[in-house]
């Protein structure tokens, strides 16, 4: 007759936060030489050998890498960046209906394949993207975009 052990543990497993300060530690280790091979640091350190590999490849985590569904590049996010900017420079507040509009014509402008259509923001694409740039612009431009109807309806 067999028997069946369980064992419980009363600890979680370790955070994503966890495991990436780990790697990057592993990957200090790596470079001053206190390890031959990735392997060993990655026993050492108790991280998953293929995501230590990337980082000593020059993988960025997933918090520092760019998200695969944006549309604009950096350069073009800057672009409209500069555009808010001189809005505000000229106290016109950016609504949202301007800046898709300018984001669209940004994307049109890139776009270099004759074959397919530009790409374009979908009709709320802009809700995350544009709070952050507000919020880097400042509270008081985000709380006009956030009340872009009542604005409106201020400025008649």
């Amino acid at each position: 007759m067999s028997q069946l052990i369980l064992f419980c543990t009363n600890t979680m497993p370790d955070s994503y936060q966890d495991i990436e300060a780990r790697i990057k530690h592993a990957v200090d280790a790596l470079k001053h030489e206190e390890f031959t091979t990735i392997k060993a640091a990655a026993q050492a350190f108790n991280v998953p050998y293929s995501r230590l590999y990337a980082r000593v490849e020059g993988r960025k985590n997933r918090s520092e890498r760019r998200a695969t569904n944006r549309r604009l590049s950096e350069a073009q996010e800057l672009a409209l960046c500069r555009y808010i900017d001189e809005l505000d420079k000229h106290d016109i507040p950016a609504t949202q209906k301007m800046v898709h509009k300018t984001a669209n014509s940004i994307l049109k402008e890139g776009h270099t394949d004759q074959i397919t259509s530009p790409p374009k923001l979908a009709k709320n694409g802009l809700n995350d993207s544009f709070n952050a740039i507000l919020s880097i612009e400042g509270e008081e431009n985000m709380l006009l975009m956030q009340n872009e109807s009542r604005h409106t309806t201020l400025m008649q």
